[in-house]
C-alpha cells in the first residue's frame, strides 16, 4: 500500500452499499486498536505474557512502523499527530517504571542481582 492511502476508496472495495455510519463505525474499530495499545503499553501487569504484550505495545508505538502507520489512517487520524501526542506518555511513565523498579531492587546489591 502506498502512503496515499484513501480510506473511502478502501472501504467502498469491500463495502459497496457502505454508508457514512458504516465508515464512522469502521473509524471508530480502529481507534479501539491504537487505544488498547496505550492501554497495554501503560499497564502495570505482573504476569509474563502481560510483559510480552506490554512490550509489543510500547515498541508498536514507539515506531513508526507500516503497520502503525496504516492503523492511524484506518482509524481516521494523521500518525505523526499520534506519535507527537503518544511519545510524552511513553516517556513519562517509563521514567515511572524505571523508578519503581529501582525502588524494588534497593535492598539487593549488586552481587545479588547479576
Amino acid at each position: 500500500m502506498s502512503n496515499n492511502f484513501n480510506f473511502k476508496e478502501f472501504f467502498h472495495h469491500y463495502e459497496a452499499d457502505s454508508m457514512p455510519d458504516d465508515i464512522q463505525r469502521y473509524h471508530i474499530l480502529w481507534k479501539s486498536v491504537i487505544g488498547q495499545a496505550v492501554i497495554d503499553a501503560t499497564s502495570n501487569c505482573k504476569k509474563t505474557q502481560s510483559l510480552v504484550e506490554k512490550q509489543k505495545a510500547i515498541s508498536w508505538l514507539s515506531d513508526f512502523s507500516q503497520d502503525f502507520v496504516h492503523t492511524c489512517i484506518l482509524a481516521d487520524y494523521d500518525p505523526v499527530y499520534v506519535k507527537n501526542k503518544i511519545q510524552p506518555i511513553l516517556k513519562s511513565y517509563t521514567k515511572k517504571t524505571d523508578k519503581a523498579f529501582l525502588v524494588r531492587l534497593a535492598p539487593f546489591t549488586e552481587k545479588d542481582i547479576i
